[in-house]
């Protein structure tokens, strides 16, 4: 890959030969080609940029405004083992693919380093958080850790949002170009030709996608393959196994999902999801499902985080309609994935007969065959769960007649899960201090984290199968009769998978058909179930005194003559402190 094909870059992210990152041929009309948008003096100073991640979004942007403050962008140009057996750590793919590139940008000698620390993205306008992959994110820090000979230039690690736009990073544009020698004045006209590039380069991305679906359309009987995934390993070459060519090379129109018009398509209302990339993926699967001629093929790596919860989104939103998961890494076989990719077309030129067998025998009977919502859960489509609902200053559950409890009702319960040997009790007792009967769940044992794996792809983090395992434990065999209980799981905006735990335990409860049970989550954003100052510090203090009384707990195991009078002693003050945790 050179620079010049690097200059053609995918909005989304593509730098890969001209066939496998668009659905048709050519340069974009009203486009400069590659080869011309590099053109500089050799006498500029350099700016290497390691070709991984975001890059292959963003590059439009970033090249365009390195050339206004006439500086000569210089990209990675292959991926050198070297640089990956250099890596400390086990890590994804595409952290792999990051180390080898950054040895080959290395040789390269720039005359800075640019690895920028983009924390946000901004995908559509209804997203309240739209964050990037903390390793994404880590990029500029474990590069730097792993290659100490790059500092022996100035290395440039700009933090951006690019959530609200790219307009609102003009601050940190301008102590780049400060950074860089140039008169800082000059960064704004510079931001702005860099902005104009980008989205000019959206704008044909979008238009190619229209003109796809276009042809595509024009012909019922023809289908296309979505190609989801992230632009750092669905459409890098070096990255994706030549999966666009293999299907382009029997006759299928392959479009990426970038160029499908998915802004507008819904998202449920629980599943908070905060990744960019994730809600892209999540809102362009609904598109897909809902048109009779695409078919998604999602491109995923091995110990991807966010991928553990969203391929679980994906196939449920698919249903029954025919997908394709690819799983790659380094050790992926070409032959597995031919054969891989010979299966699902075969499932979907059957999946189309049946479809059209039912079309017709609906027709001649005057019916119509019922459909599932898209993103409904398997089985849960005639199924109300129970849920948590303010009533003016007021906490309670809703039930699936209609009914509202408050939480302070004899018969309603909050469950914790077990997260912390210590604290979970005392966060159960701040509970009780409002008048809410709360329980602390047991640590999981064998049988729960059974419980929990086989209620999860095994994909996500261990925390959520024991979580989900003790929680169907309690619900399904020790729950007493007639109660109605609240489920308290956490929550967070992101970058981290835990903001997923009360999406998935209550896709959990759905899919087991669970009656009055609820999943409980507080945050600022629901101003914490209005349960007011005092039990939102008393929370606090529980999580902060739990963490404590664990290092202690620690030090005892290790440190004290008598263990057992050490621990009794430590969970006696434990107990004392629940009664005033408030």
């Amino acid at each position: 890959m050179d620079v010049q094909e690097a200059a053609g870059a995918s909005e989304a992210g593509r730098m890969p030969a001209e066939n496998e990152r668009q659905p048709g041929r050519g340069t974009p009309p009203g486009r400069p080609k590659p080869e011309n948008q590099l053109k500089s003096s050799t006498k500029q100073k350099t700016v290497g940029i390691n070709r991984s991640f975001l890059i292959n979004t963003f590059f439009p942007l970033f090249n365009r405004f390195f050339q206004e403050l006439n500086l000569k962008p210089v990209l990675s140009e292959r991926v050198d083992p070297n640089g990956i057996d250099q890596r400390n750590a086990p890590f994804c793919y595409p952290v792999e693919l990051a180390h080898g590139l950054m040895a080959d940008l290395l040789a390269r000698d720039p005359d800075y380093l640019f690895l920028p620390h983009i924390r946000s993205i901004k995908i559509t306008d209804d997203a309240t958080s739209s964050c990037t992959c903390p390793f994404v994110q880590g990029e500029p820090y474990y590069l730097r850790s792993t290659f100490p000979e790059a500092e022996r230039r100035p290395i440039l690690s700009p933090v951006f949002e690019f959530s609200q736009g790219f307009a609102a990073n003009q601050e940190v544009f301008t102590e780049l170009a400060r950074q860089l020698g140039a008169d800082p004045r000059r960064a704004e006209a510079a931001l702005e030709s860099a902005i104009a590039d980008q989205q000019a380069f959206r704008d044909d991305l979008k238009e190619m996608g229209r003109q796809a679906l276009a042809e595509l359309e024009q012909d019922p009987e023809s289908t296309a393959v979505v190609l989801f995934g992230r632009p750092y390993n669905s459409y890098v070459r070096e990255a994706n196994k030549g999966i666009p060519a293999k299907f382009s090379s029997r006759g299928i129109r392959i479009i990426p999902v970038d160029m499908l018009p998915f802004e507008d398509e819904p998202l449920d209302g629980d599943m908070n999801m905060y990744w960019a990339m994730g809600r892209m993926i999540m809102k362009a699967a609904r598109f897909v499902k809902n048109h009779p001629q695409l078919y998604g093929t999602y491109v995923t790596n091995f110990s991807c985080g966010p991928d553990s919860f969203l391929l679980t989104y994906f196939r449920d939103m698919m249903g029954s309609k025919p997908s394709l998961t690819l799983e790659l890494d380094s050790h992926t076989a070409d032959a597995g994935l031919e054969t891989r990719i010979e299966a699902f077309l075969d499932i979907v030129r059957y999946y189309r007969q049946i479809q059209k067998t039912v079309a017709s025998a609906d027709t001649a009977a005057g019916t119509t065959t019922p459909t599932a919502h898209p993103g409904a859960t398997a089985g849960t489509a005639d199924f109300k769960p129970a849920t948590v609902e303010m009533q003016g200053k007021n906490l309670g559950i809703r039930r699936a007649d209609g009914s509202w409890v408050p939480m302070t009702d004899p018969r309603v319960k909050v469950v914790l899960p077990a997260m912390g040997r210590f604290g979970t009790d005392l966060v159960a007792a701040a509970f009780r201090r409002r008048g809410i009967r709360a329980e602390a769940l047991p640590p999981a044992d064998e049988e729960a984290l059974k419980l929990g794996r086989g209620n999860s792809s095994c994909k996500e983090c261990l925390p959520l199968q024991t979580t989900i395992g003790t929680m169907l434990q309690y619900l399904q065999k020790h729950r007493p009769k007639g109660e109605i209980t609240a489920y308290f799981m956490a929550t967070t905006d992101g970058p981290c998978r835990f903001g997923q735990y009360h999406v998935f335990a209550g896709r959990t409860i759905a899919r087991h058909r669970i009656p009055d049970a609820a999943v409980l989550s507080l945050s600022s954003t629901n101003s914490y179930g209005g349960l007011g100052n005092s039990f939102t510090l008393a929370a606090w203090r529980a999580i902060v005194i739990g963490d404590l009384l664990n290092e202690i707990w620690s030090t005892i195991l290790t440190g004290a003559v008598d263990k057992e009078e050490g621990e009794a002693i430590l969970w006696r003050e434990q107990r004392a402190l629940a009664q005033v945790i408030d």
